[in-house]
């Protein structure tokens, strides 16, 4: 989810999931915060198509790259409602 067309699986390969589980995301790449509708957004993609891998995707971006005082209830609320479900 949203990572670069040139990152493949073989070069993700040999790499620790959890350390590099934003390899090859355009945005974490270049250190952007994709602001309250960027992530809404995705998580409302999540909730037509969910998959696991994509959720962490964004939940991990969230937390590396969005300043916490910039993180609403309702966005964390949306976060724990499709990890619930």
């Amino acid at each position: 989810m949203f990572c670069s067309p040139i990152t493949t699986k073989e070069m993700r390969q040999g790499k620790d999931s959890s350390d590099h589980i934003l390899l090859g995301n355009i945005f974490a790449d270049k250190n952007v915060s994709l602001t309250y509708f960027g992530y809404k957004s995705l998580l409302e993609t999540l909730v037509l198509h969910p998959k696991k891998k994509h959720f962490k995707k964004v939940v991990t971006h969230l937390i590396n790259h969005e300043p916490k005082e910039l993180v609403d209830a309702h966005l964390i609320n949306m976060i724990i409602k499709i990890g619930i479900d």
